[in-house]
């Protein structure tokens, strides 16, 4: 999710484009002295830093290090920064709350070291600032302490080596660095303002596979398989449905379908109809991910480094279904010797969390992918970026929906920007573990949109139009109130009834117009006008019309 980034975060973002010299820092002592012009951090009788202030022309603050004894220190400032005593004592209690320092002392006090070792938070701000500053030349892997002004990923060691490895740079400079935090992880942030449209990040996948439950499809492309056939191609190696023989040399599945004919097991899914999904397809993915560990060992490494959320998901359903279903298949029907259950149950998790729903050419390819940089952005449900897939590998492109300043967290939104706030609080609940406190969740209005809003009753019977909206939408269990009228709504009932009316939406066939025509003739008088499960409803109809079998539109329209 999106939050404040802490004032030591905003230290750390700026102090990459001016630290310009190598650190070393013996942890032993850690005290922080105001002067005149700075703020000044020493680290034992070996390191210290400034951090020099400037309210001119909004410059960042900058850091610099000197190496010498506390007694013998200097300040290093730079030529265009204010020098001399601050004006106010409010100037001075300004830099340290631009640090995340509390400023009990008045201008111009000297603090004492043991005031500011009392409190280990302090001293966590100074390891935060020299982990941000410091990094390998990505020429001679020598320290450095330089970066790249753009995206602040690449460090270098000297100017003639930033030019030397420009050419191979420029193609993933990237307008993002990530940052963490203890509350969100990790998460994307503008490194520079970004324009609207602008591309932010292109990315093959780790690892792509079919979704726990999904039609037949294709191993070997991913397309899912025809409606109008008679029978499946199947893999002459494994016995996986396949679109053809062409399909069994592809990447995607050479590795399995050697395991496969290595353990003797043969695939056994019975045709039925194209339209039926079949659980089993939910063991290739983990497969996949295990795979990586022979012949990727730095994907494999990268894929353990994303969050599982393992231990939510115990005793959970889920978690019950990747114990009896996905473990067994691994390790008895594969026979596989090198993973334990622990592991087969981590990288389910891991698909489970950081997974994209891949999707193409309506509906033509549906699975999901694994896409490591992407899975660090932050979830809103008013998201500023947006993405597709592109290439035959499926390559994640992420663009900017919105102008995005420098400094500001880069979202996207994991769940339906079309639903309302009980689904879409709801499924983030179930899915990603944590729950949605974003501007929109928290207003009872949506953000104007009425997503969630249903018609009342009480009003409709007198002429009046008017919402029931809920009184606290953070809680699920909250009272829905009109907003003409006292006529109120138990929450659960409204959580209830939101369900059942997104069940039964769903199960309408999406390829009849009068199926849906129907729906909005039932529920058109309950739900209001802008409710989510009427716009999902018109928005299937507005492209099915002029394109349905049988009704297909032809010829010019003016």
């Amino acid at each position: 999710m999106v939050g404040n980034t802490a004032p030591s975060d905003r230290v750390g973002k700026d102090v990459n484009q001016s630290w310009n010299t190598e650190v070393s820092v013996m942890e032993t002592r850690t005290m922080l002295m105001p002067t005149q012009t700075s703020l000044r951090y020493s680290t034992s009788s070996y390191f210290s830093l400034s951090l020099t202030h400037t309210d001119e022309g909004n410059k960042p603050l900058r850091l610099r290090h000197f190496v010498s004894r506390p007694r013998a220190t200097h300040d290093d400032t730079d030529s265009g920064f204010t020098q001399g005593p601050f004006a106010t004592e409010q100037e001075f209690k300004g830099l340290y709350s631009r640090t995340g320092v509390p400023n009990p002392m008045p201008a111009g006090a000297v603090a004492s070291a043991h005031h500011f070792l009392n409190t280990a938070e302090k001293y966590a701000v100074l390891k935060k600032l020299v982990r941000c500053m410091t990094g390998r030349c990505a020429v001679c892997q020598a320290p450095a302490t330089q970066c790249c002004s753009s995206c602040r990923a690449v460090f270098y060691c000297s100017r003639d080596h930033q030019k030397q490895h420009w050419r191979h740079h420029k193609t993933r400079c990237a307008p993002y660095r990530v940052e963490v935090d203890e509350r969100l992880g990790r998460f994307l942030v503008a490194s520079r303002d970004i324009k609207q449209g602008e591309l932010i990040l292109r990315e093959p996948p780790l690892v792509l596979g079919p979704k726990t439950a999904t039609f037949p499809l294709c191993l070997g492309c991913h397309r899912r398989l025809p409606s109008d056939l008679e029978g499946y191609h199947v893999c002459s190696g494994c016995n996986w449905p396949l679109c053809g023989p062409q399909c069994e040399g592809l990447t995607p599945h050479q590795d399995e379908c050697r395991l496969m004919r290595e353990s003797e097991h043969k695939a056994d899914i019975p045709f039925e109809s194209p339209q039926k999904k079949e659980a089993v397809y939910c063991n290739i993915a983990p497969l996949r991910c295990l795979l990586l560990r022979e012949k990727h060992a730095d994907k494999f490494s990268t894929l353990l480094n994303l969050q599982s959320h393992l231990e939510d998901l115990r005793d959970t359903s889920l978690y019950n279904l990747f114990k009896t279903t996905m473990i067994g298949f691994l390790l008895d029907g594969l026979r596989l010797t090198d993973v334990d259950p622990e592991m087969i149950l981590r990288m389910c998790a891991i698909l489970d969390t950081n997974a994209f729903d891949v999707r193409r050419n309506e509906g033509e390819v549906n699975v999901r992918g694994v896409y490591p940089t992407a899975s660090f952005l932050s979830h809103d449900c008013t998201p500023n970026t947006k993405y597709t897939f592109v290439g035959p590998e499926f390559s994640l492109v992420l663009t900017a929906t919105v102008p995005i300043g420098k400094g500001d967290v880069i979202s996207m939104t994991y769940t339906r920007t079309l639903w309302g706030t009980l689904g879409r609080r709801a499924n983030l609940r179930l899915t990603r573990c944590f729950d949605c406190t974003c501007a929109r969740c928290s207003d009872r209005t949506e953000l104007g949109t009425h997503a969630g809003a249903i018609s009342c009753a009480v009003c409709k019977r007198s002429g009046k139009d008017s919402k029931v909206l809920s009184t606290a939408p953070l809680d699920s269990a909250a009272v829905w109130r009109c907003e003409s009228c006292p006529h109120s709504i138990p929450g659960r009932q409204m959580a209830w009834g939101n369900d059942a009316v997104r069940q039964e939406m769903e199960a309408v066939d999406k390829r009849r117009s009068e199926a849906l025509e129907e729906f909005l003739e039932k529920y058109g008088g309950a739900l209001h006008s802008t409710n989510s499960h009427i716009l999902e409803v018109k928005y299937v109809l507005a492209r099915l019309y002029g394109n349905e079998e049988g009704h297909v539109l032809s010829g010019q329209v003016c």
